[in-house]
């Protein structure tokens, strides 16, 4: 997280998340190296851009060997939504993130992934609708993703998808979504329409906690940074730390939690384990 960056580093950042080519992040990254501000405080953010920036060169002059392949992972977790056609994937692909996709009764109108930013929250989470024609260059992102979320209007459909998903050991990472709840009355502990905007709330949510997230937010200069850091469940002081800069945790002297309780405010070391919307101010010896 770079400090005292530039509004135009923090659009090039979101073109970045948003690219949907590789060409596209190429010009995102180079930007975002040149806004970055150049000091000790960024210098392992500035190497990280910058390993980025040579890794996509270098795939850029690869060809493709399938639809499939190249999609990088990009934001704090990636998430794959996957069901039979006109199970509704578009239609929460373009609810949750906004972007312009295709819909269309027609069946089999994604013939290739659709990937897209959800912003939850502050957390960037990367969407990618698996056509339904369930190829395995496709298929092959179910393994490496966070997240699987199924949808399906009917049980014939789930047990089809289901069989499908166990067959690839992906079962554990799943949610099993009824999508269309306003033309479909069956039961489901969760259901959706975006339509109606039913579960829609209760889907996102859920969504967050099986990611296993929580979003820390930190404060310098009597400032809390707007933009959240997402680290995983049960991470410490110590990992926010090196998350930010290396330094942070080689000179870390103490850190205050401000929360809801009545100890906001309180003074932590290392170890302490932070929780969903801990606001953190680091203090170096």
């Amino acid at each position: 997280m770079p400090t005292n960056a530039s509004p135009l580093y923090y659009l090039a950042e979101e073109r970045y998340l948003n690219a949907e080519t590789k060409d596209e992040k190429i010009a995102a990254l180079e930007e975002m190296i040149r806004e970055i501000p150049k000091h000790k405080g960024t210098e392992n953010v500035q190497a990280q851009l910058r390993t980025k920036l040579a890794k996509l060169k270098k795939q850029s002059g690869k060809r493709k060997t399938s639809k499939g392949e190249g999609i990088e992972k990009a934001g704090d977790a990636q998430l794959c939504v996957i069901g039979e056609t006109n199970s509704g994937k578009s239609s929460l692909l373009k609810y949750l993130t906004g972007k312009n996709i295709r819909i269309d009764d027609k069946k089999y109108t994604t013939t290739k992934p659709e990937v897209a930013i959800f912003n939850f929250d502050g957390a960037k989470l990367q969407l990618i609708e698996i056509p339904s024609l369930f190829e395995n260059a496709h298929m092959s992102l179910l393994t490496t993703c966070n997240l699987v979320l199924c949808l399906y209007t009917n049980m014939k459909e789930k047990k089809k998808i289901g069989d499908l998903l166990k067959r690839r050991r992906v079962l554990s990472k799943t949610i099993f979504v009824l999508s269309k709840s306003d033309l479909n009355k069956e039961k489901a502990y969760m259901k959706f329409s975006v339509q109606s905007g039913e579960g829609v709330e209760e889907l996102k949510n859920l969504i967050w906690r099986k990611l296993g997230l929580i979003r820390i937010y930190t404060k310098a200069n009597n400032k809390i940074e707007k933009k959240p850091v997402v680290l995983k469940k049960g991470s410490t002081i110590k990992t926010l730390a090196i998350e930010i800069h290396k330094d942070l945790f080689t000179d870390f002297n103490f850190a205050r939690i401000f929360d809801n309780t009545q100890f906001s405010g309180k003074r932590v070391g290392l170890k302490y384990k932070l929780k969903e919307g801990d606001i953190v101010e680091i203090h170096r010896g």
